[in-house]
């Protein structure tokens, strides 16, 4: 083996051991977004907790407003988990735009750029387009249906009615305040060097 081969074993060698330490902690990021949905077990030891259960304010003839409370607490803890969630995907798509260049990187140092392996994060955004987006989308759409009917159906059925206009104007409210970080999250995203293809 001569010289430029070793050299560019330790190139290759050196940009392996950099590409798997990203993908460790793309995976990590990756797998404690699906872990959210665990926070929402917190929902009920809010209900649970004594001091609240016990507040004057929640007596028998107060439990439409109990609802209300309840309903606007479980909208804004799903609202927090949902935003979080989005603060780990920007950092999942910045690791895999890194992934990206070095997969390039390794193609172009092992002499076989055309080649189909190292193409993971470049892969995935085909796969993420033509499957993951479309059953996340349907994942997403019903449970944000659930989170806006059901409980304004329940409080139009309670005294007085006009409870169940209180909580779809809060709901407008952090639904916009979540779309709009949607729009930043999924907007135009500043290229890194050498790679100018946008992130999905």
């Amino acid at each position: 083996m001569n010289k430029s081969e070793l050299n560019t074993q330790k190139v290759v060698e050196y940009l392996y051991k950099e590409y798997v330490r990203l993908s460790n902690k793309y995976d990590v990021y990756q797998k404690s977004s699906f872990d959210d949905f665990k926070l929402l077990g917190i929902i009920g030891f809010m209900f649970a907790w004594k001091p609240i259960i016990d507040f004057e304010l929640f007596d028998t003839d107060n439990s439409s407003l109990l609802l209300l409370f309840g309903f606007i607490a479980i909208l804004f803890i799903v609202a927090i988990i949902a935003t979080r969630d989005l603060l780990k995907r920007s950092l999942i798509n910045y690791y895999r735009q890194q992934l990206c260049l070095f997969e390039a990187e390794i193609r172009a140092s092992l002499g076989k750029p055309d080649t189909d392996t190292f193409r993971f994060a470049e892969h995935w955004k085909t796969w993420s387009k033509q499957q993951h987006r479309r059953i996340a989308f349907r994942f997403h759409l019903l449970f944000y249906l659930l989170l806006g009917f059901f409980p304004t159906i329940v409080l139009l059925f309670q005294e007085p009615f006009w409870y169940a206009g209180i909580y779809v104007s809060v709901a407008l409210i952090v639904l916009g305040i979540y779309l709009n970080t949607i729009k930043i999250h999924y907007g135009k995203q500043t290229p890194t060097p050498g790679n100018h293809t946008k992130t999905t």
